[in-house]
């Protein structure tokens, strides 16, 4: 079952050309769009990615989070955890703000918030953000697969 997925998340992830490559053949990114892959070729419900982008440059970590937008856009829920502000900002989704094992933050369309970056961690007085009042889901599939989109990091395959 597995093997018969293989070739339509290889070119999901941009790597379809790239199917007979061992890993010490790929780039940095390459193998993180692989792990991706693995990690999305059983159909999961939800895909948990800590750091995905922590070490890539800053073009390949859009790659990366296009694909997990992607991902998403078939039904999978999409939990990263990350430190990078600028992703946070520019996918403007759900953000879930944890200090110290504690939720202080739950914002449906969040951003990273500078005043937080600036200020040394402290346990929080106030009662935790509740949940939003309105769930939050993953966008319906646009039209066509998502294979169908060019490739993700803007390689050529």
């Amino acid at each position: 079952v597995v093997r018969s997925q293989v070739p339509q998340v290889l070119k999901l992830v941009g790597l379809a050309a790239k199917s007979d490559r061992y890993p010490r053949q790929l780039s940095g990114g390459e193998q993180q769009r692989v792990s991706v892959a693995r990690a999305f070729v059983n159909r999961p419900l939800i895909l948990l990615a800590d750091e995905p982008t922590g070490n890539l440059d800053p073009a390949t970590s859009v790659g990366i989070m296009r694909i997990l937008d992607r991902i998403n856009r078939t039904g999978t829920t999409v939990v990263m955890a990350t430190h990078d502000h600028a992703i946070v900002d520019a996918m403007q989704r759900r953000v879930v703000e944890l200090d110290r094992g504690r939720i202080v933050r739950d914002q449906a369309r969040g951003v990273y918030e500078a005043t937080r970056r600036s200020q040394p961690t402290q346990t929080p007085t106030a009662q935790p953000t509740p949940a939003p009042t309105e769930p939050v889901q993953a966008p319906p599939p646009e039209a066509g697969t998502p294979a169908d989109e060019p490739d993700p990091a803007g390689e050529e395959e």
